[in-house]
Formats: C-alpha cells, structure tokens, sequence
C-alpha cells in the first residue's frame, strides 16, 4: 500500500464544501462572541471551506479573471466605530459545489496550484469530541475508507495534510491574537452585544457600500 494518503480525485469534497459537518451551537457561541464584538456571518447550514482574507483575495481575482460566479461570506466579523467599517477576520465559501471545479470535467480543481489550506488538509479534520488526537480522518472521504482496513502510521501517512490542518490552526489562533491585540491598544473599537442577527444585516449594508476592510489592513495601517 502507498505509504502516503492520495487523493482520488473523486470530488465528493468539492461537491459537497460542508464536508467537515460542521458540529455547532450557534446561538451559544454567537452569543458569546457578541460579548468580544465578534460575529458570525452565515448560519450554521452555510458554515463550510474556511477561507483566509490572503485566499480570498487570490480566488476574487481568479474568479473575476475568468467570469466565475464566486460569493463568499464573511465567517467572522466586526463592526467597528473607530473606522466605521465592518472588519472581516475569515470568509465561508458561500457555495455547496465549490466553482472552481472545471466546467465539464468536475474532477480537476482550476486553483490547484493555491487552494485553500483547508482543501489541503481534507481528509484531516479537527476532532471535535475532544480526545487525546487533535484530527482525526473523515470516513466521508472514500480514499480514506479504502484504506481503513490495513495498517498506517496516521501521522506519516497523511503527512502533508496534518501540516495543512495544523497551519490552519496556527493562522486562526493568529488572527484572534490579532484581533485582541488591536482592541487592547484601541486601533480597533468593536460594537458589542448587538443581535447576532441584527449585525450580518449591518455587514450586508457595509459590504454593498464598501465600508469593509480586513482586519491585516487595521494591523498594518492600511484601512483608507
């Protein structure tokens, strides 16, 4: 047997981008980032790939190139009085079939050469009963099951895709750092305790008059 996971570009991930199923209660955690003057902006349901403000910034331009419908949604968010913008943290894709699947031929990724750290860790998902393993492997994957049955060393075998899921850890403990370190010295002045509902209705006005920026653009000085 291979001594690597590969892929077997089956596509039954970019198919169905809420892969991870994701495990949440939404009113709780919405609740309590309300409390930090953080918000989530899509629901539950909505909730699949993770994009990073780097990642989304390279498939708009990718997307806008080549004429993809491509409408991702903040993840996580602020509003901020300071600037008057809503500070977006994360995105969601936004779409249950990923669109940068190859019209015709839904088995070739058209942004393989910088596709999500996420897509590179799947099959490699957080473990969310929170045992002793941090990931586990999604039996939702058929490369994964077609090797349950024999022998692996987990952390050689899915290698490449630990160190995806791992740097993907790694930048969203580094975003919220960032997003604490900012409110601490006052760069940032976040709105708190609004209805989580009543504030994706302020991102969607701020995002179709522009007023957004990214919260690296508040780190470096760059919000105009």
């Amino acid at each position: 047997m291979n001594k690597k996971f590969e892929c077997l570009r089956c596509a039954l991930c970019c198919k169905n981008t809420n892969f991870s199923n994701v495990n949440i209660d939404q009113k709780t955690i919405g609740e309590k980032l309300a409390k930090k003057g953080l918000y989530l902006g899509a629901k539950k349901s909505k909730i699949g790939i993770l994009l990073f403000n780097d990642e989304f910034k390279k498939l708009r331009e990718f997307a806008d190139k080549y004429g993809i419908d491509f409408h991702p949604v903040p993840l996580f968010f602020v509003i901020d009085r300071i600037s008057e913008n809503a500070i977006i943290l994360c995105w969601t894709l936004g779409h249950k079939v990923c669109p940068f699947l190859k019209k015709n031929d839904d088995h070739i990724c058209l942004v393989e050469e910088f596709k999500p750290l996420v897509c590179r860790a799947f099959p490699i998902i957080k473990n969310i009963k929170d045992t002793k393993m941090k990931y586990l492997s999604s039996r939702r994957c058929p490369g994964v099951l077609k090797t349950e049955n024999q022998e692996i060393d987990f952390t050689s075998f899915y290698e490449n895709e630990l160190e995806a899921a791992e740097t993907v850890d790694k930048k969203m403990q580094e975003i919220f750092n960032c997003f604490s370190k900012l409110k601490e010295k006052n760069r940032i002045d976040p709105i708190c305790q609004i209805n989580p509902n009543d504030a994706v209705k302020i991102l969607g006005d701020y995002l179709t008059s522009g007023k957004t920026c990214f919260i690296e653009d508040v780190e470096n000085d760059s919000v105009i």
